[in-house]
């Protein structure tokens, strides 16, 4: 298995815990939406529901506050695969605003579903997961960015501190599937995405 590479969504994330109490974290499919989820330490201590399990998503279609009544801190992944859902989220959380209470995670972006973020509006915030950076890649999140050290004139431009990028690894980009394919084998995969 392949260790867990953090996100470096993870600092913009944290505080959001800490005040709203919905958060939802969007993206386009394969991006590690699901992996951020079930590794990042933030969110140890919650309980972890995929609705794609076809009991968990007939339960949450069926009985949505029921569902959500399962654990004082959850993480839905796939909530927009049960719309009535997210009402119900809304219900519990107008009776209780604790913050972080729920994640909810899918690959439909939120905030562009009108009955969604009408519903959900003043409760949560959405975050959208991006493919890796090459900063997470190659395990530079201590690291100040280039281009903030830059702007932030502690470098100069022509000291040569960037790297160099391989053309592989331009062609590969950041998806987590493809990171450690060969160039072919990566351009098959994205064909098929």
């Amino acid at each position: 298995m392949t260790p867990y590479i953090p996100r470096e969504i993870h600092t913009a994330v944290a505080p959001a815990l800490n005040t709203m109490p919905v958060v939802a974290i969007t993206g386009m499919r394969q991006t590690g939406k699901t992996t951020f989820l079930q590794n990042d330490p933030l969110f140890k201590g919650y309980q972890y529901i995929s609705l794609d399990d076809f009991a968990m998503l007939q339960t949450a279609l069926s009985q949505p506050e029921s569902l959500l009544s399962t654990a004082d801190r959850l993480c839905i992944d796939e909530a927009q695969k049960a719309p009535d859902l997210l009402t119900a989220v809304k219900r519990v959380v107008d009776r209780d605003r604790t913050p972080g209470r729920f994640i909810l995670s899918g690959s439909a972006n939120f905030a562009l579903l009108k009955s969604i973020s009408e519903s959900l509006a003043g409760r949560a915030i959405y975050f959208s997961l991006q493919p890796f950076s090459r900063r997470e890649t190659k395990a530079g999140l201590n690291k100040v960015p280039f281009l903030v050290s830059l702007f932030a004139g502690d470098v100069e431009p022509a000291t040569g501190a960037g790297t160099t990028i391989s053309t592989a690894e331009i062609l590969r980009g950041g998806m987590p599937v493809v990171r450690n394919l060969s160039v072919d084998a990566a351009a098959l995969w994205f064909r098929g995405f």
